[in-house]
């Protein structure tokens, strides 16, 4: 019976030495993973502030600017003044309507998965806080959302390139279109 109330006693002392170190070592892995979560919330705020940076009305400005003088082209149109350069103009300038074509699609989308984003990496911090997941769990999710803000950074990076692009047309473009356009007509 001694012999177990020693044993008992020496178990005990022994988890009071360990529970501490155990303790710490979970509590600075819970730091480590919810400093790889603050990442990730900072990443994808940056990533917000560059698809709001995006001036949509310009955007929308410019494709209606395209729609229309492609309709004054398509009146004024003769077949026997369309020179080469014209024709190479208007193929650049035709770049606009492909680029608008399911952009505000595109727009509500990458709003969405931001949306989402935040919360699941709101949801993921309290969760760490909380200690609810499984530490072998733990790296899984955290990889999950890594990826997650790797497709939203892609969707958002051809967004504004888009964006800008079609920008870059109509301000290079428009101009000399219209030039086109009103000889032309006259």
């Amino acid at each position: 019976m001694w012999n177990s109330f020693c044993n008992l006693k020496y178990m005990k002392n022994l988890v009071l030495v360990f529970v501490p170190f155990f303790l710490l070592s979970c509590s600075s892995n819970i730091k480590k993973e919810l400093g790889q979560v603050d990442e990730l919330v900072f990443e994808l705020t940056a990533l917000e502030d560059s698809f709001l940076s995006v001036e949509r009305n310009k955007v929308d400005e410019a494709v209606k600017d395209y729609k229309y003088n492609m309709s004054r082209i398509k009146k004024y149109y003769h077949l026997d003044t369309v020179d080469r350069d014209f024709v190479q103009l208007m193929n650049s300038y035709k770049t606009i309507k492909k680029g608008g074509k399911g952009l505000d699609k595109d727009a509500l989308n990458i709003q969405s998965n931001i949306t989402t984003m935040k919360q699941q990496l709101s949801n993921l911090k309290a969760d760490l806080e909380n200690q609810l997941l499984a530490q072998d769990s733990i790296q899984f999710y955290l990889s999950n959302e890594e990826l997650n803000l790797n497709f939203l950074n892609e969707d958002i990076s051809n967004y504004v390139l888009t964006c800008d692009a079609i920008l870059s047309l109509d301000d290079s473009l428009s101009n000399k279109v219209k030039a086109l356009i009103n000889s032309y007509s006259e």
